[in-house]
């Protein structure tokens, strides 16, 4: 699993994570380290971890860049982003449309824009988990 290295749902997911016996990656921006409570707290287990310069944008580019699937959940500006660079990169990507944040409105954004993306809508942990099992058959 590739996460950003904060708190919140960076946090819970790499917990999961480790305690499944995954290997886990977080990006961190470099000026977050001084913001303890927002740094994760269990950098113990974790397989790599990349104190980055260079703000979110690079944490971004680099988290989308290295995963074979990405799972949006809420999310302001970065998420947007993070979604375009999965587009743009053809990584498949799950958005938990009902999860709040720029998540409710990507599927209207996409109805917008138009094109053939590789962006499933689920509202659900039993939808999400079908289609990642079938995306990563597939690769």
């Amino acid at each position: 699993i590739v996460t950003g290295g904060s708190s919140g749902i960076s946090e819970e997911a790499a917990k999961a994570a480790l305690s499944k016996g995954a290997k886990v990656t977080c990006f961190l921006p470099e000026h977050q380290m001084s913001k303890k409570s927002k740094t994760i707290s269990i950098l113990k287990g974790v397989h790599s971890f990349f104190l980055l310069e260079g703000g979110f944008k690079t944490r971004n580019m680099l988290s989308v860049a290295n995963c074979r699937l990405a799972i949006f959940i809420e999310g302001k500006w970065g998420t947007l982003n993070e979604l375009s660079l999965a587009v743009d990169f053809g990584i498949p990507s799950i958005v938990f449309s009902k999860s709040g944040g720029v998540c409710s409105a990507i599927e209207n954004i996409c109805k917008s824009i138009g094109g053939r993306h590789k962006i499933y809508f689920v509202e659900g942990l039993e939808e999400a988990q079908t289609i990642i099992s079938k995306i990563l058959k597939i690769q």
